[in-house]
Formats: C-alpha cells, sequence, structure tokens
C-alpha cells in the first residue's frame, strides 16, 4: 500500500491530501485510509478541503520489557 510505503520506506511523518468540496467519494476513501479533515484551504485559488494521517508511533512488542507500562 502506497501509505505504508510512505511511513515504512519514506519515513514520512505525516501524508496531506487535498479534496475538492464536492467530491464526497474521495473524502470516504480518504476517510476510510484514516485521513481526518484538517482544514479547509485554497491551492491555486481552488477551494480545497486538506486532510492529513499522520504517522502512529507504537511500541514495537521486543521495545517494552514486561515491567512496562504500554501508554
Amino acid at each position: 500500500m502506497v501509505i505504508s510505503e510512505a511511513f515504512d520506506r519514506l519515513d514520512l511523518q505525516r501524508l496531506v491530501a487535498l479534496v475538492e468540496p464536492g467530491n464526497a467519494a474521495s473524502r470516504r476513501v480518504l476517510n476510510k485510509c484514516g485521513f481526518t479533515h484538517w482544514r479547509d484551504a485554497r491551492f491555486f485559488g481552488i477551494p480545497v478541503q486538506v486532510y492529513e494521517r499522520s504517522r502512529m508511533k507504537l511500541p514495537r512488542i521486543t521495545d517494552v520489557s514486561a515491567d512496562e507500562e504500554l501508554a
């Protein structure tokens, strides 16, 4: 998946997507992929909705000892 490539291989911390406000199908796809609406903006004068998805930092099982709590 492109999202895992961006986070794992390219080590990006955040992805951003622009969608025209009337494009409900694209907004649904982004929501299903874990993106959330961040803000409304203009891109070269065109109104867009900006969606973002941040990398989730979770400890690996091997990084946590039995005595540590997972926060």
